[in-house]
């Protein structure tokens, strides 16, 4: 895996993410984990899912960060819809939903452990 992107994370008490148009306000309390950098905590997010699907997401996920060219935790929501509309011009539209699945559930997780 090819993920090394130190991120400077501070705790935050309140945190407005947004993606694909969805809007979800959530509290945070306290980080969750130790992870310290993107790939500790892709590692962790991987952790409990099947040999199978590991594969699949870390593809997906390693191909993002390619095209994103910079640490998650400063992606926008405009490099995520640059992204989306490159692999419309690409793939199915059912291979384009399952992709953007996979990176919303690493955000999500993110959030839900205070990572970002």
């Amino acid at each position: 895996m090819n993920i090394i992107s130190p991120a400077n994370v501070q705790q935050k008490s309140l945190y407005c993410y947004i993606f694909s148009n969805t809007s979800v306000l959530m509290t945070i309390q306290n980080k969750v984990t130790n992870a310290s950098c993107d790939r500790e905590l892709i590692l962790i997010w991987l952790g409990n899912k099947s040999e199978t699907t590991q594969i699949s997401y870390r593809s997906t996920v390693e191909k993002f960060i390619e095209f994103i060219a910079k640490p998650l935790s400063e992606v926008k929501l405009e490099d995520l819809q640059l992204w989306e509309r490159g692999l419309k011009a690409r793939f199915k539209l059912t291979t384009v939903a399952n992709k953007v699945l996979v990176i919303k559930s690493l955000f999500s997780f993110w959030v839900k452990t205070g990572y970002l």
